[in-house]
């Protein structure tokens, strides 16, 4: 998931964990923000208000499993 692109799905990570980055004044290269695991979530703000995504979402190795609901 790509910070700036429009959402439409929440996601819940069921196993794994990924990486949250965001472009922040005075850097040129994303920052990590926070790492979240297995039961923590991301995207509902997309999902609730259709906005853009406000970061990055990267998958650690060696993957990432998540369960989504999307707005439909």
């Amino acid at each position: 998931m790509r910070e700036g692109e429009v959402g439409d799905t929440f996601y819940i990570i069921a196993d794994g964990e990924v990486k949250v980055t965001q472009r922040i004044m005075g850097h040129d290269e994303p920052q990590l923000i926070r790492t979240l695991r297995k039961g923590e979530y991301f995207g509902e703000k997309a999902l609730l208000k259709e906005e853009r995504r406000t970061a990055n979402i990267l998958a650690v190795y060696p993957g990432v499993e998540l369960l989504t609901l999307s707005r439909e």
